[in-house]
């Protein structure tokens, strides 16, 4: 989403078929980049945001379901080994279990080209679910910045993403086939990207 704090939206329907799968959304990385932090957060019905102590972490609670509570997210930071970017990414919806560690995520390492013994780096968020139902919201930032709150209403059809001076409002639907869509408005009412999510020009 372009603005004075351009951020990207991702929404993922994949699903193979009706029975459960390990799903990840791999996030491939720069070698210098190092997992900063992973934190998740308890939304309350009142709204009010805090942060939940490793016992009650838990993937299955970021599910869109109205009757858990609290709605949780979870909140990666990634950091460059040197320097002060960083980047958020914030998982803010995603069936199914977590890893084995508690974590909502894990920076890996791996064998990018075996003939060359070549590494890469990337960031996987499991999801052992029939459909996933990805949601995430990616914002590259400086250390000192910002960063955005979020707050979903109570079925996870609308999401309020704010800073100072920049309020959006997203709103997800469904089609008939299962794809999922959004519109998002700024808070003066101007529309900011169409129900496919293409950024408006």
């Amino acid at each position: 989403m372009r603005g004075e704090r351009p951020y990207i939206l991702v929404t993922e329907d994949i699903q193979k078929d009706d029975a459960e799968h390990l799903y990840e959304f791999l996030l491939q990385l720069p070698g210098d980049v190092e997992l900063e932090s992973a934190t998740t957060y308890g939304q309350s019905a009142d709204g009010s945001v805090a942060r939940l102590p490793p016992s009650r972490r838990g993937l299955s609670g970021l599910q869109a379901d109205a009757s858990a509570q609290p709605l949780l997210t979870s909140d990666i930071v990634l950091k460059e080994r040197q320097g002060d970017r960083r980047l958020l990414v914030r998982l803010l919806e995603c069936a199914g279990d977590i890893t084995d560690d508690g974590r909502p995520a894990q920076l890996q390492t791996y064998v990018r080209s075996a003939r060359w013994q070549r590494l890469g780096k990337r960031l996987v968020i499991p999801s052992r679910s029939v459909t996933p139902n990805y949601k995430l919201l990616i914002y590259p930032h400086r250390r000192a910045n910002q960063l955005p709150a979020t707050r979903w209403n109570s079925d996870r059809s609308v999401l309020e993403v704010g800073w100072t001076g920049q309020q959006d409002t997203i709103t997800f639907a469904t089609d008939a086939e299962g794809r999922t869509g959004f519109t998002v408005f700024r808070h003066e009412g101007r529309q900011a990207a169409d129900q496919a999510g293409d950024a408006a020009r």
